[in-house]
């Protein structure tokens, strides 16, 4: 593997007690290990990945106002070579001209090749068929007098463009979700919860009705702070199959947060999302 190459430190002052969002850019899909300067926890560090254009965000959230800077390191890893990049942050109200606040993001333009799902309009959401819809990239409607609220919420989902993202594995072997215990109707976990909707058994001839091929959800992503020197993270996600097989298709976000206190006794900690 090729060792880190270090670059000029991006140097902000971010905003105390509430959230504030670091937007760096990197290679495509690279691995991303966030660590504190001389933090007495080296293996509590924070890790992220890049999406495919090469983008990594995180949320920072100091504790208190304070003159101290704290030092982070962020190694990005990508086809055996690692690249460093150092950030330095000052929790204040009042940015200075060396460290000004964080720029406002603005995500570059879709790159050439990426495949577009153009808005339904308002004709095509109620003329088109499932056959059509399903061909389009769309989920079958819900009927707006039966089901108003899923109507709605998937009135909003197709009236507006979408870029198809090409899914990528991201293991991450140090978390676990167990799986429950198999019951009639209600089952107990440790870590997570949820339901899920069973199809009829897979036996021929079945028909394509009877089975799930697509899966849809919608939530807010949730704000997760940990306590020194803890990591807390939170899953919430979507998939087909998996109850008792290997395979799962799913897709989801994560949460992960690292609280970490910086050497300078005035700098904050630094909750990081």
């Amino acid at each position: 593997m090729t060792p880190a190459r270090p670059t000029e430190a991006s140097r902000f002052t971010v905003t105390p007690r509430a959230l504030t969002r670091l937007t760096l850019q990197t290679v495509p899909h690279a691995l991303c290990t966030l660590r504190l300067e001389g933090s007495p926890n080296p293996e509590l560090p924070l890790r992220v990945y890049a999406d495919a254009d090469g983008i990594v965000l995180l949320h920072v959230c100091p504790d208190g106002h304070g003159n101290g800077v704290a030092r982070f390191f962020i190694d990005c890893e990508s086809g055996g070579s690692t690249t460093r990049q150092a950030i330095e942050l000052r929790a204040s109200f009042e940015p200075t001209a060396d460290m000004p606040a964080p720029p406002d993001f603005a995500r570059p333009a879709p790159r050439e090749g990426a495949i577009t799902r153009p808005a339904l309009s308002e004709d095509e959401m109620l003329r088109l068929g499932p056959e059509e819809l399903f061909a389009r990239g769309f989920p079958p409607r819900p009927d707006p007098d039966a089901h108003p609220r899923a109507f709605r919420s998937w009135h909003r989902m197709v009236c507006t463009p979408a870029i198809h993202v090409k899914p990528h594995l991201a293991p991450r072997p140090e978390f676990l979700h167990v799986p429950p215990m198999p019951s009639a109707d209600l089952a107990t976990t440790l870590n997570w919860s949820g339901f899920e909707l069973r199809g009829l058994p897979a036996v021929p001839p079945l028909h394509p009705t009877q089975r799930f091929a697509l899966v849809r959800g919608s939530w807010t992503v949730p704000y997760c702070i940990g306590n020194i020197p803890q990591r807390t993270y939170s899953t919430v996600w979507v998939g087909i199959d998996g109850d008792g097989l290997k395979d799962l298709v799913q897709a989801g976000t994560e949460t992960d947060t690292s609280t970490v206190a910086a050497n300078n006794r005035e700098a904050a900690q630094a909750p990081v999302r």
